[in-house]
This record gives C-alpha cells, sequence and structure tokens, in this order.
C-alpha cells in the first residue's frame, strides 16, 4: 500500500518538509485537522494541515529529491506523491 506525500517548501527559509495527510503522528493528538509531517532535521513530527499549506509552497521535483530518497530507502516508505489539489480533490469524490 502506498502512503500519500505531499512535498512542499517554507516560504521564508525554503527548507522542505514531507506532509503525510492520511497519516497522525503516534502518541500525538488524533485531531483530525492534523498530520504527520517529516524533515531532514528533526525528522517525523505533527502539522496542522491548513497552517501548513499557508506557509509553505509546492516543492518541486529536484528540490525534494534527497528528501523523497531517505524517507524510501532510510524509513521505508512505499510512497506516492500527490499534489495539495489532487489531494483535496480525492476528498470530494466520496
Amino acid at each position: 500500500m502506498k502512503t500519500k506525500v505531499i512535498f512542499r517548501k517554507f516560504k521564508y527559509t525554503e527548507s522542505i518538509i514531507a506532509i503525510f495527510p492520511e497519516l497522525t503522528y503516534p502518541g500525538f493528538t488524533s485531531s483530525k485537522s492534523l498530520c504527520m509531517d517529516y524533515m531532514h532535521v528533526g525528522q517525523h513530527g505533527e502539522s496542522c494541515y491548513s497552517t501548513i499549506m499557508k506557509i509553505t509552497y509546492p516543492a518541486v521535483y529536484p528540490e525534494y529529491t534527497d528528501l523523497f530518497m531517505e524517507l524510501r530507502n532510510k524509513e521505508g516508505y512505499n510512497l506516492e506523491i500527490v499534489t495539495k489539489k489532487e489531494y483535496e480533490k480525492s476528498l470530494t469524490i466520496i
């Protein structure tokens, strides 16, 4: 089974973050507005989906390659890369 991931870039620091919109961080709040995230520094964490989307913008392939490889090779994820628009559109289909 593939895990959906959205790669974003912070507006001010230009750091890349991977957002897992369908996952929550184990042991944290199970609020529907929160989702798991991952960065090189700090690694797994939890973000408010709507807030993280406001303070970031889409990352393009060359920008997120290193983070993608780390998630796949080190963390063992089988990833399905989606955009914010694709993910949110999939929610309205149901």
